[in-house]
């Protein structure tokens, strides 16, 4: 068990595969993972409309025109109990208002650091599981290849 603690730093670094790189909002493409950092005239907004509190949404982009984004977000307070799902809500946001948009794309680096780490865990765990006398032989009978 000691063993599975000293992956454990490694692991939290690792765990974070996505990350969000600055874009312009005319280079999104519908489908594209996104947060958007809105003005603060438009939170209060969709404070007032859907009550989404804060200046950040992070969602899907279902929609975009040279007026508006139109982004899928996850609801405040749902999903967070064990066995409910989250429920998503469409916002309408006017270009304008975006102040920064960023784009969601895996981090390869960090995605073959969990791997790894991951792989490195189930062996530690397999040679542990299977000690030094190897698969099949009883523990007390001497090894026959000594």
């Amino acid at each position: 068990m000691f063993h599975l603690l000293l992956f454990l730093p490694f692991f939290l670094a690792v765990t974070n595969c996505y990350t969000y790189v600055p874009t312009r909002v005319v280079d999104l493409s519908v489908g594209a993972n996104v947060r958007a950092l809105v003005s603060t005239s438009a939170a209060r907004s969709l404070e007032e409309r859907v009550g989404i509190a804060g200046g950040s949404l992070s969602g899907k982009l279902l929609e975009h025109t040279d007026s508006r984004l139109l982004l899928l977000v996850r609801g405040q307070g749902t999903g967070v109990r064990i066995g409910s799902s989250a429920l998503y809500q469409r916002v309408d946001v006017a270009v304008p208002d975006v102040l920064r948009v960023d784009l969601r794309v895996l981090n390869k680096v960090r995605t073959g650091g969990l791997v790894a780490a991951l792989l490195g865990v189930a062996t530690v765990m397999l040679v542990q599981a299977f000690g030094e006398s190897g698969p099949g032989l009883d523990p007390g009978t001497p090894n026959p290849v000594e």
